[in-house]
């Protein structure tokens, strides 16, 4: 199981603390529950937040955002799509399918071409279903 993001935020007065969660082949109902539960009683017994809150804990959807090297390898031979920051300046959106990635980069293969992004490039990245 996996960490992949943390919000603490406020929605209609109330604050909230969310997690996601991701695993290789994705996660239950169950995984939830058990991540919700141990969470909550380490939460209690070391009174980290001091106002009152409601934990919330998910799987990042399929519309999750790739942000970390990590993400983009889960996704290798997916189709994404990428707003990146073009040299001369302002940005470019881009859908590929994800052929490769490193500690660097990825690169996208777009109607037999290939082009390659630096993380520190991208803007947002996140999954291109085809419906």
């Amino acid at each position: 199981m996996e960490l992949v993001e943390v919000c603490f935020l406020v929605e209609r007065g109330r604050c909230i603390l969310r997690l996601y969660i991701d695993k290789p082949g994705g996660v239950s109902l169950k995984d939830c529950s058990t991540v919700s539960r141990e969470v909550s009683h380490l939460l209690d017994v070391h009174d980290f937040i001091a106002r009152r809150y409601t934990l919330e804990v998910s799987s990042p959807g399929l519309d999750r955002p790739l942000r970390q090297p990590a993400d983009f390898r889960r996704n290798l031979g997916r189709r994404i799509q990428v707003t990146a920051r073009r040299p001369s300046g302002g940005t470019i959106t881009q859908v590929g399918m994800l052929a490769f990635c490193d500690d660097e980069g990825i690169s996208l293969e777009m109607d037999s071409q290939e082009v390659s992004i630096r993380y520190d490039r991208i803007v947002k990245a996140k999954l291109k279903l085809k419906f």
